[in-house]
């Protein structure tokens, strides 16, 4: 699981995001959640791979974007 944090107090943001890329009863997966800190998450959404290569890979992509919009890992 990879978790990336978002903290602007300027504009009153306090976001998590978090990656997990992993097996499910049908194949392979990258689940991802996100939310403001300290609070419950607020989203989830699963991305379906045909490979455990291919989710680490659909993972890595997602990690990259969210770091290019200003999130860092924790």
């Amino acid at each position: 699981m990879i978790r990336m944090e978002r903290i602007e107090p300027a504009h009153n943001r306090r976001r998590f995001y978090t990656v997990t890329p992993g097996q499910t009863l049908w194949g392979w997966a990258v689940l991802c959640e996100w939310g403001r800190l300290g609070e419950q998450s607020r989203g989830r959404r699963v991305f379906g791979a045909t490979t455990e290569t291919a989710a680490e890979v659909m993972a890595a992509e997602v990690v990259a974007g969210k770091l290019g919009r200003g999130y860092r890992v924790r």
